[in-house]
């Protein structure tokens, strides 16, 4: 799967004076590890995924010029084949393109076949398609929760004893690594911290429409 953020971002959202290394605690596999497990998080709670991923479809023919797919928005389609024997054969796979033999609409996952110039000589499962779908670029918010969920767990595993009140203003120490003025990590920029997730999976789930995938 596509991770939505990296280490130095992290590092920078939490204003690091050192970046994360194999010695760091965390160490920079700790953090890369968060960073899928976050990114997987976002992908399961809006059922959507915000990377780019590759896909192959088989589609029965039943002389419809349209074909769906099951994940959108399509950002490339590699490759679309018919089979070129009849049902019971070994599978002849001959490779059409795209603009003679037919058309994509990528935002809505649509493959419109030009049937005047091919046509499958059976049903099942006679056409493969080989595609990628998802966003070429993660968007920048979907970027910026992830960068801000892997912060708060560094933050939540390290030093949640020490986000107190009289605290703000100091430093801190997560592990060997420092967070120093104007990071000011005390109970405010803590609590900002919180309100900017809850305001980012709020835009992430409700901002960008209707996006399918296969699960």
């Amino acid at each position: 799967m596509t991770n939505y953020t990296n280490a130095g971002l992290v590092g920078a959202e939490l204003r690091l004076t050192t970046q994360f290394t194999n010695d760091t605690t965390p160490s920079i596999g700790d953090v890369n590890r968060w960073i899928t497990e976050a990114s997987d998080l976002v992908d399961g709670v809006t059922n959507k995924k915000w990377g780019k991923e590759t896909y192959t479809e088989y589609f029965d023919y039943d002389g419809q010029e349209r074909l769906i797919t099951k994940n959108a928005p399509i950002v490339t389609i590699t490759k679309l084949e018919y089979n070129d024997v009849s049902l019971g054969s070994t599978p002849v796979w001959v490779e059409k393109a795209e603009g003679d033999y037919f058309d994509v609409y990528k935002e809505t996952g649509e493959i419109l076949l030009f049937l005047n110039k091919f046509s499958p000589k059976h049903k099942e499962r006679c056409i493969r398609v080989t595609y990628e779908a998802g966003f070429e670029n993660v968007p920048y918010k979907v970027r910026m929760l992830t960068t801000k969920l892997v912060a708060q767990r560094i933050l939540n595993t390290k030093i949640a004893g020490n986000v107190e009140s009289d605290n703000d203003g100091g430093s801190i120490s997560v592990g060997s690594i420092s967070i120093v003025e104007p990071a000011s990590y005390g109970v405010n920029s803590y609590k900002r911290l919180q309100e900017d997730i809850d305001v980012l999976w709020n835009q992430v789930k409700g901002e960008f429409g209707v996006y399918r995938y296969s699960i």
